[in-house]
């Protein structure tokens, strides 16, 4: 599938992955075993672990730091209108991934509609725009 193509990519770059959602932990990882795609990811941080949801910043700004990375090197890949406020917020380039739920994100960096036009090569130009 498309994630997994884009997961492989990234990985090869030798890209850090994190998952920084509302939902609760258990929630996530049932998610992520049930698609085989638990082991992908380097960090996965759930509501439990901030006090403070999307849109505040938080969650984001701990991502980074368990990650021993700067926020603003960051690409957050939302599809909600608060994660794309809260890695705003950190300072975080953002890539809106539209749905039947949400036509646009105009406050993202980059908006797409499938992950399949996403790629190591198209995540690292979009890090190196100035803001």
């Amino acid at each position: 599938a498309n994630v997994e193509i884009l997961l492989n990519d990234l990985k090869k770059n030798k890209v850090k992955i994190a998952i920084a959602s509302n939902k609760p932990q258990d929630a996530i990882e049932r998610d992520l075993k049930k698609f085989r795609l638990y082991s992908e990811f380097d960090l996965i941080l759930g509501k439990e672990d901030v006090t403070k949801p999307k849109p505040d910043p938080e969650i984001f700004f701990l991502a980074a730091k368990k990650l021993q990375v700067k926020p603003q090197e960051c690409i957050m890949i939302e599809d909600a209108v608060y994660g794309i406020e809260g890695a705003k917020k950190a300072g975080m380039k953002t890539v809106g991934l539209c749905s039947a739920f949400h036509e646009d994100f105009p406050q993202a960096d980059l908006c797409i509609k499938s992950l399949k036009e996403l790629s190591y090569k198209k995540l690292d130009s979009l890090q190196k725009k100035a803001i």
